[in-house]
C-alpha cells in the first residue's frame, strides 16, 4: 500500500504543525490504520473535530514538516508533498512501520533526529535539492542502501549512527567534511568511497564499522582525527594518498586485519598510537614509516642550513 501525506495529516493537525501552500485543505484519517495520542498535545489546527474529516486546516506557510506523533501508522511506502521544504526535528519519533519513503522534490533540510530510531524503514529517496543533513536524523535506523545526492552540503554528526543494517553509502561528491560519529556503529557496512573533494574525518568517524574492508583517503583530505576507523576489525586494504597531513591519536586502533597498508611522505603530524593494538603487520609498516620519516627531517634541517 502507498499512503500520499494527505491521507495522513490528521496526527499532524492534533500534533505538531504541517505546512501546506493552500490554506483550505481536507484531510481522511483511515480509523483502522491510525491511532493517536491526543493527551501528549495540543491541537493547533483543529476546529471540532479530532477524528474523522478535519477543515478549514490554516498552518504554517514556509513549507515546514513538524513532528508527527502518531502511536500507530502502518504502509509500504510514504510520500512527501513537492511544496514541503523542510523536515524539522524528531518530525518521525520512533512510531512509524514504513518501509520507505520518497522526499519531495524542494526539501531542502532534514532536521536532528528526523528519522532517527525507526528500524522499519529500509529505504528512502532523498531528492536532488536536499542541502542539509543534520545531526542523527537517521541514526539507529534499518537503512541498507543511502544514495545521498550531490546537492548536499553538509552531514551533521551521528547522521547515520549505528545503521546496523546499511551495506552501501554514496557520499556527495563534493562534500568536504565528515563530521563526528556520522557512520559509527553501522557493523553491515562493507565499502565506501570518500569524494575527491573531502579535506577533513572527524573523529570515531567510521569507529566500529565492523565489516568495512576497504579504505582510500584521498589527497584532498589534509586531516582525519582520533578514533576514525577505530575497531574496523575487517579492514584489510589501507590506502592514503599523498596530501593527507595530520593523523590523530589511534586512528586504525584495533584495525587486527590490515594486510595492505600505503602511507604517504606528506604526514607532518601524526600520533604514535595510529595503530594501536592494530595488525602487527599495520605496527611494522608505521614503525619503518616514522624512521623514515625521522631521516627525511633530518635531511630537509640539514639542507636548510
Amino acid at each position: 500500500m502507498v499512503w500520499s501525506i494527505e491521507t495522513f495529516m490528521l496526527s499532524v493537525a492534533i500534533n505538531g504543525v504541517y505546512c501546506v501552500q493552500d490554506p483550505k485543505v481536507k484531510f481522511r484519517v483511515p480509523q483502522d490504520n491510525l491511532s493517536l495520542d491526543i493527551k501528549r498535545f495540543e491541537p493547533l489546527a483543529i476546529r471540532d473535530k479530532v477524528l474523522g474529516l478535519v477543515e478549514d486546516y490554516k498552518i504554517n506557510e514556509l513549507g515546514y514538516i513538524y513532528p508527527i506523533y502518531s502511536s500507530r501508522y502502518t504502509a509500504d511506502e510514504l510520500v512527501l508533498p513537492e511544496w514541503a521544504t523542510c523536515i524539522e526535528r524528531y518530525s518521525f519519533p520512533s512510531v512509524l512501520n514504513v518501509r520507505r519513503i520518497v522526499l519531495g522534490k524542494n526539501i531542502k533540510y532534514i532536521g536532528d533526529r528526523a528519522l532517527a530510531y525507526e528500524p522499519n524503514l529500509k529505504d528512502i529517496k532523498l531528492n536532488d535539492t536536499l542541502e542539509f543533513i543534520c545531526r542523527d536524523s537517521f541514526s539507529n535506523s534499518g537503512l541498507i542502501d543511502i544514495f545521498i545526492p550531490d546537492s548536499v552540503k553538509n552531514i551533521g554528526s551521528s547522521a547515520f549512527g549505528h545503521c546496523k543494517d546499511l551495506k552501501h553509502v554514496r557520499l556527495p561528491k563534493y562534500l568536504e567534511e565528515l563530521c563526528t560519529c556520522t557512520f559509527e556503529g553501522c557493523s553491515s557496512l562493507d565499502n565506501v568511497g570518500l569524494p575527491t573533494t573531502l579535506r577533513s574525518m572527524s573523529m570515531y568517524t567510521f569507529s566500529e564499522c565492523t565489516s568495512l574492508s576497504e579504505i582510500v583517503i584521498p589527497e584532498s583530505c589534509k586531516e582525519v582525527l582520533g578514533f576514525s576507523f577505530y575497531g574496523c576489525v575487517s579492514l584489510k586494504r589501507v590506502l592514503i594518498k599523498e596530501g593527507c597531513i595530520t593523523f590523530g591519536s589511534e586512528v586504525f586502533a584495533s584495525c587486527t586485519g590490515i594486510s595492505t597498508l600505503v602511507l604517504p611522505k606528506s604526514i607532518v603530524n601524526a600520533a604514535d598510537d595510529v595503530f594501536n593494538e592494530a595488525s602487527k603487520y599495520s605496527q611494522t609498516v608505521y614503525k619503518k614509516w616514522q624512521r623514515e620519516k625521522i631521516f627525511r627531517d633530518l635531511r630537509n634541517i640539514i639542507k636548510q642550513k
